[in-house]
């Protein structure tokens, strides 16, 4: 599974409305219901009680042939929300590294370098 699968699967399963992240996705790929369910082999009343969440969560099969479904139905159109998605959610070249942090720094310390404030909890900065 890519780093986009792995992505939405990841936001599909973790929710607490599953069924409205699935449908943030479909609609995010431009897929209707319709679409969708013809291309599950499912009924369109299927899609719309997971949505709506009038179906208990889906598991993992279901979540896994949902992007699959959505990922083909977009290569199908030419694969312009998954290049875009990719590209979203490729790593940046500008991510630290590790090797950058050679040293441990306090909090104060810290909050003091970057000119912050503690707004929350300042008893545990001391």
């Amino acid at each position: 599974m890519d780093q986009l699968e792995t992505t939405i699967a990841g936001e599909i399963c973790l929710s607490k409305d599953p069924g409205s992240s699935m449908k943030k996705w479909r609609e995010i790929f431009g897929v209707s219901q319709t679409e969708l369910s013809d291309y599950l082999k499912v009924s369109n009343s299927t899609i719309s009680d997971y949505e709506g969440g009038r179906r208990k969560s889906p598991g993992i099969l279901v979540v896994s042939r949902l992007i699959e479904a959505l990922i083909e139905i977009d290569k199908r159109r030419g694969g312009r929300v998954v290049k875009q998605l990719d590209k979203d959610f490729a790593p940046k070249e500008n991510a630290f590294q590790t090797h950058e942090f050679t040293a441990s720094l306090k909090g104060q310390e810290f909050m003091k370098i970057i000119g912050g404030e503690c707004v929350a909890n300042p008893s545990h900065f001391d």
